[in-house]
């Protein structure tokens, strides 16, 4: 079934890929490209960032890597799809955006390249050109896409698919006081938005929400209908129904009605590795596992509330990746890493010029600039070059190879200058990251791995690199921290014999 995603056209043209490098021609005209890089060590494909849709990538990964949701989506019988070549035949009933989610998993599994592409994809959603250069919310694109997929899956085996993995249920309730009765209201979710401002983490909000109550008295008694009076109540609302995948929104984005502007809350914010929600629930389960979760996913903001990068932290849960330490990742790379990484690291001008001369005009707005150096080195340009200071003040002190406009914040490089040619002219500090300084105070001895199905990997768009679970306390807090936690249930066991060991 997976091989039938990937096909041929009329010339031999490989078309698994929209790129022009897997097409071969532009307007008719061979194209002289170099073939795509091949997986990195850990096995695992990126997503190519289309120009601010890190966010589609974070959501995408994290589907991909959520078994059931991937089993079912291949589950669906072709007959019941169609096929994407009969979309344009009048009276063909095709099944776009599934059949496209199908053959960017298929390729993001078995493609031996570093990142894919999600154009197809985005196409599919009816994206127009400018879409893929605005960054939106991936908490919305979430709802967005769930709703998207059920309309499209209308009438087929996998039309519940959404409902099986993500539909929950809270009963909202309140008691009167004299009377007894208690009046409710069902409420359905996809994922529990919750509120983090003045809480230090996703249980003690979790008991706020759906173990405590409020007090209906004074100037806001309730009205019983049973009574005919305004009485005294209690309001509360607990967990009827939870789902196999549950989905956590962090509302980390607020509204300062002094100054009158949008702000990020940044504070700390811990959440568990397993979760026990039947305290939060309304009646326990008769099989008390259903209410213990795993933590799986981790989709990341960094930036601020008017903009930033998105990235996830993932959890392997099949081992269909290679894990290593990240302290071997620094301490022996391969020679083939090690060249790259020299080509795009050695200096900022280097670095510049590869993403500018990818932009048109090569020219490219300051802030998405930022993003293209998260995406190409999977670190920030502070992290990178601060030695040489802000970046907006390094574009502008070189100004013999960089146009800075101010009006529009945007960079260009001035044109006939090619700094790889003129890169020997410059006297620039070069060195090789100190292995101390990146290391991650908690890797684990280089004999050390953590069990099956225990793995964690970093997708920042086209780089996918293998972190370890004291990782994930980093996104605790700061302008880098989690925005969704994706949990799944616990007893939810995979066979043994679908696991693909690579230790």
């Amino acid at each position: 079934m997976l091989c039938s995603l990937f096909g041929d056209d009329e010339e031999g043209y490989v078309t698994c890929s929209e790129s022009d490098a897997f097409l071969g021609k532009r307007n008719g005209n061979p194209l002289s490209v170099s073939p795509p890089r091949p997986r990195l060590d850990c096995n695992m494909a990126g997503i190519e960032n289309q120009g601010a849709t890190c966010y589609l990538n974070s959501l995408l990964q994290t589907l991909l890597y959520t078994p059931e949701f991937r089993e079912a989506l291949f589950q669906i019988p072709k007959e019941e799809l169609g096929s994407l070549e009969d979309r344009d035949k009048p009276g063909s009933k095709v099944r776009v955006i599934p059949l496209q989610l199908q053959r960017l998993f298929t390729r993001l599994l078995l493609a031996d390249k570093q990142s894919v592409s999600t154009r197809e994809l985005t196409d599919s959603f009816g994206w127009n050109g400018n879409e893929q250069h605005q960054q939106h919310d991936v908490q919305e694109l979430s709802r967005i896409l769930f709703s998207a997929i059920s309309d499209s899956l209308a009438g087929t085996s996998g039309q519940n698919l959404i409902t099986n993995l993500y539909h929950g249920i809270i009963d909202n309730q309140i008691t009167c006081s004299e009377c007894g009765t208690c009046s409710g209201r069902e409420e359905d979710f996809l994922d529990l938005a919750l509120t983090i401002s003045g809480y230090d983490g996703l249980e003690s909000t979790l008991s706020r929400y759906y173990q405590e109550t409020e007090s209906l008295d004074g100037g806001n008694q309730y009205q019983c209908g049973k009574c005919q009076k305004l009485v005294d109540a209690k309001k509360g609302a607990r967990l009827k129904k939870l789902p196999p995948i549950l989905t956590v929104s962090l509302l980390r984005f607020s509204y300062d009605f002094y100054k009158m502007e949008r702000y990020k809350e940044v504070g700390e914010f811990a959440f568990p590795l397993e979760l026990d929600m039947a305290p939060y629930m309304d009646k326990v389960g008769i099989n008390r596992d259903d209410e213990v979760y795993e933590l799986f996913s981790v989709v990341i903001h960094q930036g601020s509330a008017h903009g930033g990068h998105y990235h996830a932290y993932i959890r392997d849960i099949d081992n269909l990746g290679t894990w290593c330490s990240p302290e071997k990742i620094h301490l022996e790379p391969s020679k083939e890493n090690q060249q790259a990484a020299v080509q795009k690291l050695d200096t900022p001008f280097e670095l510049l010029e590869a993403i500018l001369l990818d932009h048109e005009n090569k020219a490219i707005s300051a802030d998405k600039l930022s993003m293209a150096i998260i995406s190409q080195t999977g670190k920030s340009w502070k992290k990178i070059f601060g030695k040489y200071g802000q970046l907006t003040k390094f574009i502008k002190k070189h100004d013999d190879v960089f146009i800075f406009n101010e009006s529009k914040s945007t960079i260009q490089l001035k044109k006939g200058y090619s700094i790889s040619n003129k890169i020997s002219d410059r006297p620039i500090e070069t060195s090789q990251p100190s292995a101390s300084k990146d290391l991650p105070n908690d890797s684990p001895p280089t004999n050390g791995l953590p069990k099956p199905g225990n793995c964690w990997y970093d997708y920042n768009d086209s780089r996918v690199s293998p972190i370890t679970v004291k990782s994930l306390e980093s996104q605790f807090k700061g302008k880098e921290s989690a925005y969704m936690l994706f949990y799944r249930r616990k007893n939810l066991k995979r066979p043994e014999e679908g696991l693909l060991m690579f230790f």
